[in-house]
């Protein structure tokens, strides 16, 4: 919902904030999913077990810091003063 509304009152920079951020959470989270999904599989191979829980490991903590500064991102907007440029 921010996004539209920030490039609709030329805040243009934030708007890119708000999506990048939000696209980084989006291709985590598949990320994470995928090497979710690998971990559930019955791996006989221990090094890829190994590979995979490193990997899924990873992920998550990026997860969690890109997820943190997306709610601060968003928790920033909501303080901009554009709704009385759009009302």
């Amino acid at each position: 919902l921010f996004y539209p509304v920030f490039m609709t009152t030329h805040y243009y920079k934030t708007a890119d904030n708000l999506l990048k951020a939000d696209q980084e959470v989006a291709k985590l989270s598949d990320e994470m999913q995928f090497y979710s999904n690998k971990l559930a599989k019955n791996i006989t191979d221990s090094f890829k077990q190994e590979l995979w829980e490193a990997k899924y490991i990873n992920v998550r903590a990026k997860y969690k810091y890109a997820k943190s500064d997306l709610e601060k991102t968003l928790n920033s907007a909501k303080y901009c003063k554009i709704w009385e440029k759009i009302l």
